[in-house]
């Protein structure tokens, strides 16, 4: 019996027949040499696809690896693309469920070893045999996917074991202790395979595992298993590394929580509490507070938990009616994988909604609040530079266009123990926020000239602005939070449907409308948020755009684009599978250019 898809075919069932009974039966037909026989059945064709795959996974290997040894040792020296990935991993200090963390790289390290894992197998299953003949950099390829299985292995158990806390001191010592027990422990159970496959009379097993290892080997054929496991496994990666990017805002912004742009988690630490902090006064410390939870949380509302036990439920039942080319257990693993990525996508999209619905809410209790006149007196090109509200620029920028204020309350030690609980900030952070940065102490010592004191009508105007400024950083914190949701939705959800189409699960209507479903869920929420924040009056009135109105401005199109048109294009594919096949063309050329055979 064999899979028919391409043009090509790929052998599923054998009988129980001996390599000699097959030669016979095929010199009954026609006169063949027994060795080439031999030869073809133990010896698989290059695939170029497969080659093309492990050398990109490879290299997330190296990155994956480095990025999580620097990590602990604390290293994220300057601020380029794979110091920012190192930051990832760094030991977590101001985020609030430091234990949902550790489960989440302990969780990334496990998908990244069962992906490496697979390949592995391939890599010595297609080596292996002697009439194999492997080039060098196909045998350098396996060897390199063993060595990285094995090292990923012995982090994803060191992830573990932080995850669980056990004590620092036996961190490591365990976690090569215990991936040394593993490894022993799958060799002995793959030990007759693995004599086998040196042996060309290995018998109806190694033919039945080398079909196997043949349709994984071929990523582009539909049938791979390997290439669904590929898919799901990066899926469930956006997922993680989305929430390692959640920690990671709050960590860089634990800066805004010191100085009162973000409201204190729980009730103020401050001794003095005479007078009220400025949010109080507004009636915005609980709003903010809320929306902070929500953007800086990990756990799903009841709604939301009901929603993934609903789809993860239902993506369970319906794969019991699933065809899979394996063995049922290994097809269950894989619908398990799938339904819990449909759940997680879920649970993304009703947090990117309720966090934008606090946040509206926040814009609400603002929109007719001095601040937001005092908004529009600040020029545009100073808002637009709070995109990291974090940055040391940020607090500059307060310097620079506050002086007045600031030069005022450092010279007035009443003004300063004001300041101090209007914030809501300890003195010594505010201290931290009143000192004059060096370049500005450098102009005012070379020029002479130093901040002019300004009557009580500028100062106020001034506070205003400052205090309009606070807020902008606040709105861009939150944003920052927002943009990440989404884009761990949209980075979850392309790999879902390709899963879909690449692999012969579309046959099953009941899946296909479970993911319709999901898709038109997360596409549905994306769109509505879009449209609700381009037409926020306050935001409108940051980006300088008509309140009340859409505004195809570049912001506004790009994210439809990335986060709708994207799917779309992408569940179209899904839905009319001979849109999707011109991705499986472009990836058949490649493999027609790069040639066929040994």
């Amino acid at each position: 019996m064999t899979v028919v898809s391409k043009g090509e075919f790929w052998p599923i069932e054998v009988d129980g027949r001996t390599v000699e009974q097959y030669v016979q039966s095929a010199q009954r037909k026609r006169p063949l040499d027994e060795v080439a026989v031999r030869k073809t059945i133990w010896t698989l064709p290059h695939s170029y696809v497969f080659f093309v795959a492990g050398v990109a996974v490879a290299l997330l290997d190296v990155l994956l690896i480095l990025a999580y040894l620097l990590g602990r040792t604390g290293s994220s020296g300057g601020d380029g693309t794979f110091s920012r990935a190192v930051k990832l991993f760094l030991p977590t200090k101001d985020f609030p469920h430091a234990g949902m963390h550790r489960f989440e790289l302990a969780t990334l390290f496990l998908m990244a070893f069962l992906v490496n894992a697979g390949f592995c197998v391939v890599g010595v299953a297609t080596n292996l045999p002697p009439a194999a003949r492997p080039d060098g950099l196909s045998r350098f390829l396996a060897e390199f996917f063993c060595l990285a299985t094995v090292t990923l292995l012995v982090l994803t158990i060191h992830a573990l074991l932080r995850w669980v806390r056990v004590r620092s001191s036996w961190l490591l010592p365990l976690a090569f202790a215990l991936a040394g027990g593993f490894i022993a422990l799958a060799l002995i159970l793959a030990s007759s395979r693995l004599a086998a496959l040196r042996d060309p009379d290995g018998g109806v097993r190694i033919v039945y595992f080398m079909f196997f290892i043949e349709r994984a080997r071929n990523l582009d054929s539909g049938v791979s298993l390997l290439w669904m496991a590929l898919l799901l496994g990066i899926g469930q990666a956006m997922w993680n590394l989305g929430h390692l990017r959640q920690v990671r805002i709050v960590e860089d912004a634990a800066i805004l929580r010191r100085v009162g742009v973000l409201p204190r988690r729980g009730a103020s630490a401050r001794a003095d509490t005479a007078a009220k902090p400025v949010l109080d006064r507004m009636g915005l410390a609980g709003p903010m507070r809320a929306v902070v939870e929500e953007a800086e949380g990990v756990l799903p509302s009841p709604l939301a938990a009901v929603l993934m036990i609903l789809v993860f439920s239902i993506g369970l039942w319906i794969s019991r009616g699933l065809v899979f080319f394996e063995k049922p257990v290994l097809g269950r693993i894989c619908a398990g994988a799938y339904a819990l990525l449909l759940a997680l996508i879920v649970f993304g999209c009703a947090r990117y909604f309720r966090t934008w619905k606090k946040l509206e809410e926040v814009l609400a209790r603002t929109a007719p609040l001095p601040v937001i006149t005092a908004m529009k007196r600040i020029p545009g090109e100073l808002l637009t530079s709070f995109k990291r509200p974090w940055d040391a620029c940020v607090v500059e920028v307060w310097h620079r266009h506050c002086r007045a204020v600031f030069a005022a309350v450092r010279s007035d030690a009443d003004l300063k123990t004001k300041w101090s609980a209007a914030l809501d900030v300890e003195p010594n952070d505010l201290d931290e926020l009143l000192a004059e940065p060096v370049a500005y102490q450098i102009e005012e010592s070379s020029t002479g000239a130093a901040a002019v004191p300004a009557d009580a009508k500028v100062l106020r105007k001034k506070w205003e602005e400052f205090l309009a400024m606070r807020f902008v950083a606040f709105i861009q914190y939150i944003r920052t939070h927002l943009a990440n949701f989404v884009g761990v939705t949209t980075a979850a959800l392309l790999p879902a449907l390709w899963a879909t189409n690449f692999y012969p699960l579309r046959q099953n209507r009941f899946l296909l409308m479970l993911v319709l479903g999901v898709t038109a869920f997360a596409m549905s929420v994306a769109t509505f948020v879009f449209v609700q924040m381009n037409r926020n009056y306050v935001l409108s009135r940051l980006a300088g755009t008509a309140p009340g109105k859409v505004t195809w401005d570049r912001s506004f199109v790009t994210s439809i684009l990335v986060h709708v048109a994207i799917p779309v294009l992408a569940l179209l594919a899904v839905k009319f599978p001979e849109l999707g096949r011109a991705w499986g063309a472009l990836i058949a050329t490649v493999s027609l250019f790069g040639g066929g055979g040994n």
